[in-house]
């Protein structure tokens, strides 16, 4: 399994591919803004699973696990593009940074025009790239935030899953709220009434992930904000996160982050997140 821990400065990046896997698991400390251009792709963020098609937007807030794969069932001829905006937390304003509160957005109309356009004038600036370019691209993303904070709910239109979608959607959902417990595979076949080899098969297509990388990166997940947020120690952290034996926490942890839990507790208190 990958480092799945990014800690980019801000950037704005345009890619264009054929891969069906488009991404690892992964969080990191910035936020980040994914605009598709074209293709289909499907977005697991937490225990959410969202169907992006062309103009649609995702907003994945720092230490958030997400991965993105094709959408099941798409065409593979067709190429995915993309636009990715990563900002570190001081490069949005305090009156923006709730867009990041709502994963999916889909602008359409003029709202829609407006915000394609504004991603090609970031795309330019990229290419152009003088002493202006900065102060284009702070206006650039502000607008961009502006246009999404502005959107009424009721344009908050979700393409529907298929039923095994939905009900791998209901599995991810249940493992989210009951990470401390002794989740397996056979348990979790059995409780959604499937044949063990059934439903790894359909939560990997619908997902992207084995059920149990998926498992431990959200296990991880949390035990990473139980490490900054509180003063248990790594014994308690992996009893909540579902781990018998905490020696073996730290080596899933040190496997998935790149560093053992001590260091990531100690490393967040004097500022620093590298590994």
């Amino acid at each position: 399994m990958k480092n799945s821990v990014h800690t980019e400065d801000s950037f704005f990046s345009y890619r264009r591919t054929y891969k069906r896997n488009i991404s690892e698991a992964h969080y990191h400390y910035n936020y980040e803004i994914y605009y598709l251009i074209n293709g289909a792709v499907r977005y697991i963020i937490e225990d959410e699973i969202w169907d992006l098609k062309a103009g649609d937007m995702v907003l994945i807030p720092k230490m958030t696990t997400h991965k993105s794969i094709r959408t099941p069932g798409s065409n593979t001829e067709i190429p995915t593009e993309r636009y990715l905006i990563s900002l570190k937390g001081e490069d949005i304003p305090n009156e923006l940074i709730s867009c990041f509160e709502k994963y999916f957005y889909r602008p359409e109309g003029e709202a829609g025009a407006r915000i394609r356009a504004l991603f090609d004038d970031l795309y330019r600036e990229r290419v152009r790239e003088d002493k202006l370019s900065p102060l284009s691209n702070q206006a650039n993303l502000i607008k961009i935030l502006c246009e999404l904070s502005r959107m009424p709910l009721s344009d908050f239109k979700k393409t529907p899953l298929s039923k095994n979608d939905l009900l791998m959607q209901d599995a991810i959902d249940y493992i989210k709220k009951h990470l401390e417990e002794d989740l397996t595979l056979s348990f979790m076949a059995k409780h959604f009434a499937f044949s063990k080899e059934y439903f790894s098969t359909i939560f990997k297509i619908s997902t992207g992930f084995g059920f149990n990388e998926y498992l431990n990166q959200m296990r991880i997940a949390k035990a990473s904000h139980l490490l900054t947020e509180t003063d248990k120690s790594v014994t308690e952290i992996s009893s909540l996160c579902g781990f018998n034996d905490s020696n073996y926490f730290s080596a899933v942890f040190k496997k998935i982050m790149g560093i053992t839990p001590l260091k990531y507790r100690q490393s967040y208190k004097i500022g620093g997140f590298l590994p």
